[in-house]
């Protein structure tokens, strides 16, 4: 079963595309949204979560809204979202990505890869809403 879950919230396939979000105390659906492909991983924050398949991903607002696409160059292992930004591992390597920017006015922030030293590799990560772990 593909799932993930922050706070009360639980992110749910529910259909070969369908995805749901449910709030487990109130026992009730807050949304439901349809994606492009079949994914085969998923992730949710507080104001986000993402889906992806193969090397790209797709970030949804809460209420099911499409805010961005991305591609990735290897395969990804593993995404975790948190409050602005996202970490992708991929290859080894962790791509942490803003999702949304502020505004208009205010450009998205470049990607950063780690490490930085190319002979080391990333197993695992974690991300908080102020940090990458």
């Amino acid at each position: 079963m593909l799932c993930d879950g922050h706070d009360t919230k639980v992110l749910h396939l529910t259909g070969l595309r369908e995805f749901s979000i449910t709030d487990t105390i109130q026992n009730r659906v807050i949304s439901k949204f349809e994606t492009e492909v079949e994914p085969t991983i998923c992730s949710m924050g507080d104001r986000y979560c993402a889906v992806g398949m193969n090397n790209r991903v797709w970030f949804y607002s809460l209420d099911g809204k499409l805010i961005t696409e991305r591609e990735v160059r290897g395969s990804i292992d593993k995404i975790l979202v948190g409050y602005e930004f996202a970490g992708i591992l991929s290859g080894g390597k962790v791509i942490l990505i803003e999702i949304e920017s502020r505004d208009e006015q205010t450009p998205k922030r470049e990607d950063r890869g780690f490490p930085e030293v190319e002979d080391d590799t990333i197993t695992c990560f974690s991300i908080t809403p102020d940090f990458l772990i």
